[in-house]
């Protein structure tokens, strides 16, 4: 067994090999290294497009914020409003019953001023009648 070099053996191998490489590079290689060129290419887009819409929601969290803001302060604003409303009606009604009240008081002290006159008058009536019971028990007694 002899080791010789056959120069067409090594050419057909040396053809063989670059035909190997063209095939694998146009039918393998390009198509994989297109591919990651267009993905990375999405990514990029993809990334940019996240930040747009990273910064799109800080906005929309930062008017959230303000219209939470404007809508505590509208809140207060009814709130002491309200209170304020309830504050005036209850003094209102507590001025129409203290007002019911002096009314009650004086029409109470007036029918008792006149009982006490119509008692009076009566009693000065019965004057006469009185004295002589009394006269008459001081006599008997």
């Amino acid at each position: 067994m002899s080791l010789t070099l056959n120069p067409y053996l090594m050419l057909l191998v040396f053809v063989v090999f670059m035909l190997l490489i063209v095939l694998l590079n146009s039918w393998l290689y390009r198509p994989i290294l297109d591919f990651l060129r267009k993905r990375e290419e999405m990514l990029r887009g993809e990334t940019s497009s996240l930040e747009s819409e990273e910064q799109r929601i800080k906005e929309l969290h930062q008017e959230c914020k303000k219209i939470l803001e404007d809508a505590r302060k509208e809140a207060r604003a009814i709130k002491e409003q309200a209170s304020a409303q309830s504050q005036e009606k209850y003094k209102e009604s507590f001025e129409r019953a203290k007002v019911e009240i002096e009314n009650r008081f004086n029409k109470s002290k007036k029918d008792l001023e006149d009982q006490r006159v119509l008692i009076k008058n009566e009693l000065e009536k019965n004057l006469s009648v009185f004295k002589s019971e009394i006269e008459k028990k001081i006599l008997r007694g």
